[in-house]
């Protein structure tokens, strides 16, 4: 189930287990990805519990494109 209500965007990546058929992204495959690091320079990560379950990751930001749309970080 893919969260549409909030004011970021969770897409699963590569590593899903839980992902079915869905596309996931492949940060490593993309020239616009940057990862957002803690003070420490590891990757900073999420965690949000839904009622269907846990979903947890890492953060970053990206430029996406719907149609002739592009929203850049």
């Amino acid at each position: 189930m893919f969260d549409t209500g909030s004011s970021d965007i969770w897409i699963p990546g590569r590593g899903c287990t839980q992902c079915g058929d869905h596309q996931v992204f492949d940060f490593e495959a993309s020239s616009s990805y940057v990862a957002l690091t803690d003070e420490d320079g590891s990757d900073k990560g999420f965690e949000v519990d839904y009622g269907s379950g846990k979903v947890t990751g890492y953060q970053g930001t990206e430029t996406m494109s719907m149609g002739s749309i592009a929203v850049e970080r």
